[in-house]
């Protein structure tokens, strides 16, 4: 809290203001000192001097502010000045404290055709805290002395126009004297006005300074001064030099005025744009567009496939060996789960392995039945043996045992899927399918668009209070960009699905693929009642899968079949292709399951499950605020 808040003004002749605060106040409980933060707006302040009670000098440091007006005492839409922040970090003080600040004022001073006058926050609305009495004392040049005074005072919040306090002027010590008459609550403030006649003080010179180009920055004498419309002042008798300049318009000729005490003129000047602006403005918007399409850009030229033979021509055998899993990598770039449970399907109808449906246990209505995996390895005939990833996938499933219950993979297989991925992504790459690995693209594009979106919105914290002080031009640009690298990794992320490219020879061979989906789609039965149905049947079955098209291949063999496989036992009810592929869709589901479960906390390592199928208080100069720290 503050005790008592007490301000002398001394106003001199050459219209400069001496300001001495005396802020009493009780800590009650351990703090360094407090800050005081003058509200400069248009004026120039000099701190001189800062001391306690008795003059002796405090530790303070001099820093800078900004704030909301209607907690700074400021008009416009912020404001900020120079804060003295008194004490000493690495000391602790309690109890009663009196600081004393004393500092010089130019500008503070408002000159009108009929009066002069000083319109002063004296203690400023930022304050959090009460103070329980607050009075200010004004010492007039000499020449107000017998001269009409006008006095007014106001106190409250920022913008209160209530006048609950006391100003009374005295002829003998020409002095002025204000007194709020209630305590002020924290963010209230009292604020004094002085008038007097005019002739009692030396007006400043002035120099009004405008052009056709809003904002452009008026220099004096060579020194940037202010930013178009502006006033340069206060300023003596003399010679002076100005001229203005912006970015992208032609800088003006110099003007010069021989200014008397107090005289003002005006300054117009007329800016020209810049024959480079317009192409240059032109190249900037081009290359933010750029950045922030790049991503649409980079897909046409690296994400689309490498032509191939353009057209569709139903093929009768897997296309180029591939195996179902590497085929279903190679139609959508994902390693997935439906690839895998073809791959077992596959494994199974090659005499690699046997699937037997563990029936669940009586009286549990609603538990799933279990499956067992028996490795048998007695490949068929004319088998190519199995690929490294093969081989990966049987120790994966069986480690060194020969049977495996698929409720025995829960929380265990997860580890395996990474190296699966890789080595699946890897064996489509070998082939010359892809000219990097899919997913190895897809990560790459992935950083990247995490990466820009991360930094542009982090810049953007930074950049927007910035643009407050900065030139508005540089100011937009930097938004822009920042807005444009924002949009650039928004954009990545969305095609980073849709980067993997692959090579002529994988697009030749993808359009195989298409041609043997499509013979698998409307094959017949009386078409291929000439041929091995029931070896033609299971041996196309994994890739059917793999497709998402194993209920229509299914439907082609309707009533052909009357007894299962000998890799697969058990299933419900009397044999039936359609009634087989809906038992093995059941399996694919337990085994997706078990192949993606994990402990808490742990990762499925990427995979991607798809299932079988997919004039008031606080105005005038000065003010601010201030506290405790």
């Amino acid at each position: 809290m503050i005790n008592d808040f007490n301000t002398d003004i001394t106003i001199h002749e050459n219209a400069k203001i001496m300001v001495t605060e005396t802020i009493a106040t009780t800590f009650s409980e351990d703090r360094h000192g407090i800050y005081r933060d003058i509200r400069s707006d248009g004026l120039q302040i000099n701190i001189l001097t800062v001391t306690d009670e008795k003059g002796y000098p405090r530790t303070y440091t001099e820093e800078s502010w900004s704030g909301p007006p209607e907690r700074s005492g400021g008009s416009s839409d912020r404001a900020g000045g120079p804060r003295i922040r008194i004490g000493d970090a690495d000391k602790l003080i309690n109890g009663a404290q009196t600081y004393q600040i004393t500092y010089e004022a130019e500008n503070a001073m408002g000159f009108f055709e009929d009066h002069d006058e000083l319109y002063w926050n004296a203690t400023g609305t930022g304050w959090a805290t009460a103070i329980e009495s607050a009075h200010a004392t004004v010492q007039l040049p000499s020449k107000a002395k017998g001269q009409k005074i006008q006095l007014k005072c106001y106190t409250g919040a920022y913008g209160s126009t209530v006048q609950d306090c006391d100003a009374l002027y005295n002829p003998r010590s020409n002095t002025a004297s204000f007194k709020a008459n209630n305590p002020l609550y924290s963010y209230q403030g009292l604020t004094l006005v002085v008038g007097f006649p005019v002739g009692v003080l030396e007006r400043p010179a002035g120099i009004r300074v405008n052009s056709n180009v809003k904002g452009a920055s008026a220099r004096l004498n060579g020194e940037s001064f202010c930013n178009t419309p502006c006033e340069i002042t206060p300023l003596e008798s003399g010679t002076y030099s100005v001229m203005v300049s912006k970015f992208g318009f032609s800088t003006s000729e110099p003007k010069t005025f021989n200014l008397k005490a107090g005289e003002w003129t005006d300054a117009f000047f007329e800016l020209k744009t810049a024959w480079w602006f317009f192409p240059l403005y032109s190249l900037a918007f081009i290359l933010l567009a750029l950045i922030a399409f790049e991503p649409i850009i980079t897909y046409i030229k690296k994400g689309r496939d490498a032509k191939g033979r353009g057209t569709i021509i139903p093929e009768y055998e897997a296309p180029d060996h591939l195996r179902p899993a590497e085929m279903g990598t190679l139609v959508d770039e994902q390693a997935d789960l439906r690839d895998l449970s073809s791959t077992i399907v596959d494994l199974a109808v090659r005499g690699y392995l046997k699937i037997k449906v563990l029936p669940k246990a009586l009286g549990l209505l609603f538990k799933e039945d279990d499956h067992e995996l028996i490795r048998i390895d007695k490949p068929k005939p004319n088998d190519p043996g199995l690929t490294d990833f093969e081989e990966k996938y049987m120790t994966a499933i069986f480690n060194v045992g020969t049977t495996r219950k698929v409720s025995a993979l829960f929380n265990q297989f997860y580890k395996d899927l990474p190296d699966l991925k890789k080595s699946l992504y890897k064996r489509v790459t070998e082939k010359g399918y892809f000219a990097k690995s899919p997913d190895q693209i897809r990560t790459g594009y992935l950083i990247k668009g995490i990466g820009f979106t991360a930094f542009a919105f982090i810049a953007l914290q930074f950049v927007l209070p910035f643009g407050l002080a900065a030139p508005r031009s540089l100011f937009l640009f930097l938004a822009f960009f920042l807005a444009a690298l924002l949009a650039n990794g928004a954009l990545t992320l969305i095609f980073s699905h849709f980067m993997p490219r692959k090579t002529s020879q994988g697009r030749l061979a993808y359009e195989k693929v298409l041609g043997f989906k499509q013979y698998l789609t409307v094959a017949e039965k009386d078409r291929l009642k000439f041929q091995e149905n029931e070896n033609l049947f299971y041996t196309f079955l994994p890739y059917a899968m793999t497709l998402g098209i194993a209920d229509k291949w299914s439907k082609a063999f309707k009533d052909v079949f009357q007894k299962p496989p000998e890799w697969y036992e058990g299933g419900s009810g009397p044999f039936h292709p359609s009634v087989f592929i809906h038992d093995l869709g059941r399996f694919s589901g337990h085994m997706n399951s078990a192949m993606v479960s994990t402990p808490r906390g742990s990762s499925s390592g990427g995979f991607h499950s798809s299932g079988f199928s997919g004039g008031f208080s606080g105005g005038g100069g000065g003010g601010g605020g201030g506290g405790s720290w």
